[in-house]
């Protein structure tokens, strides 16, 4: 008798792998996103593509936001982001549909503030950040939100 897993058995290393994978092959889509969570995506890629070219993205970003004062306030929930996520920050191509995990709930953050629903970003983000990370990031999105001259966005 074998007494190795098969991918059959519902907790083996191989199902879960195979899980995994499956997942992973089913990336989050921005089609699936509010236009709101979209612009949130497509600007974390910005920002980070200027980071690794030394630019300031806060043009490119007025632009896309048509408002200094919204791209100023993004940078900021950038900046928070950054420095209280637990991991390296992970984003794809600006020309890919397909979102990270990072991006993913970034989106469904957005979204929740966009909803003005607390408790759902509570619990999107409950088990990866601390309980002050949190308080700051909502605040900033809140801003940022506040911050979009235009009802279109959201």
């Amino acid at each position: 008798m074998d007494d190795k897993p098969t991918q059959n058995e519902p907790h083996s290393p191989a199902s879960y792998l195979l899980a995994t994978v499956e997942r992973l092959k089913d990336r989050p889509n921005l089609r699936t996103l509010s236009l709101v969570s979209v612009h949130a995506v497509m600007a974390m890629r910005l920002c980070v593509l200027c980071s690794h070219s030394a630019q300031d993205p806060s043009p490119a970003l007025a632009e896309r936001f048509q408002s200094s004062l919204a791209a100023n306030h993004f940078r900021l929930l950038m900046t928070t982001i950054g420095a209280g996520w637990p991991d390296n920050f992970q984003v794809s191509r600006p020309c890919c549909v397909g979102m990270t995990p990072d991006e993913a709930l970034i989106a469904s953050l957005v979204q929740s503030a966009a909803d003005d629903d607390r408790a759902t970003f509570t619990w999107h983000s409950g088990d990866l950040l601390t309980e002050e990370v949190r308080d700051q990031i909502w605040m900033r999105m809140v801003s940022w939100l506040g911050a979009l001259p235009n009802p279109h966005f959201l």
